[in-house]
């Protein structure tokens, strides 16, 4: 095979690997980067978010105690709906050029792991929650007729088995972030294929690529034309339910 004057889509793949390598591992190491920080700081986040909103607001408790644990609660509620309910590349959009228009000095690869962590300590905190509340209960009564006060019991007793059940997620949530990264490039994150001028490049070899571009041009085609497919028949199977469904009701009380 000859890679240097490629002929085929084999040689293409391998001359664009070997063309382009420093500009693939410089946007993998950014996209690593960006998600094992974002992630690991985001677990913290969400660890603290989940502990605070399971944490029991009692009658007997001093009235400003109950007050700022209320508005502790109110805040964590309100930042775990915002950022569970909006897309990430909002997110993006909204924390860079909102810091630049604060006149904030900020890198586009640090508003990428700003935003990964905070859309990391959203998720993560309902996960802490859950694993908390998946710790059985007579672990804590256990602790207390031990003498131990509730501090102490949810540092010792139950954020340990709290993390054994949600390290799984942890893991799943990196792996999200790994894909997720990529919608940072509205900020100028230059991530995989981003890199320096790696669009402008791959751009000009898939440009001397006109068959297999044609045949990716029709793959996605078909592609667009299945999820289209797929959608109006489920509808139509949905309308063909509903009309027997109508159907069947009047025969039934036709009968009656």
């Amino acid at each position: 095979m000859n890679f240097k004057d490629p002929t085929n889509m084999i040689e293409w793949i391998v001359y664009i690997a070997l063309e382009y390598k420093d500009m693939f591992l410089q946007g993998l190491w950014i996209t690593l980067y960006i998600s094992i920080v974002g992630t690991l700081v985001g677990f913290i986040v969400g660890y603290l978010v989940g502990i605070v909103q399971d944490i029991k607001i009692n009658k007997d408790d001093n009235i400003i105690k109950r007050i700022l644990m209320r508005l502790l609660k109110i805040i964590c509620l309100v930042y775990v709906e915002i950022f569970r309910g909006t897309p990430m590349i909002v997110q993006g959009m909204i924390v860079y050029y909102g810091l630049l228009k604060a006149e904030v000095n900020i890198t586009p690869v640090l508003a990428g792991i700003i935003v990964t962590v905070l859309n990391t300590g959203a998720y993560m905190a309902e996960t802490v929650r859950g694993g908390i509340n998946s710790v059985d209960k007579g672990q804590k009564e256990g602790a207390w007729s031990l003498g131990m006060s509730p501090m102490k019991t949810m540092l010792l007793v139950v954020l340990p088995q709290a993390f054994k059940n949600v390290v799984p997620e942890m893991v799943n949530t990196f792996l999200t972030n790994l894909k997720m990264t990529s919608v940072l490039n509205v900020i100028g994150v230059s991530a995989v294929p981003r890199c320096k001028d790696g669009g402008r490049y791959l751009l000009q070899v898939f440009r001397g690529l006109p068959r297999y571009r044609s045949h990716l041009l029709r793959s996605l085609l078909h592609i667009q034309q299945s999820i289209y497919g797929a959608g109006e028949e489920a509808g139509q199977q949905e309308r063909l339910r509903s009309r027997y469904r109508i159907h069947r009701r009047e025969n039934v009380t036709g009968g009656i």
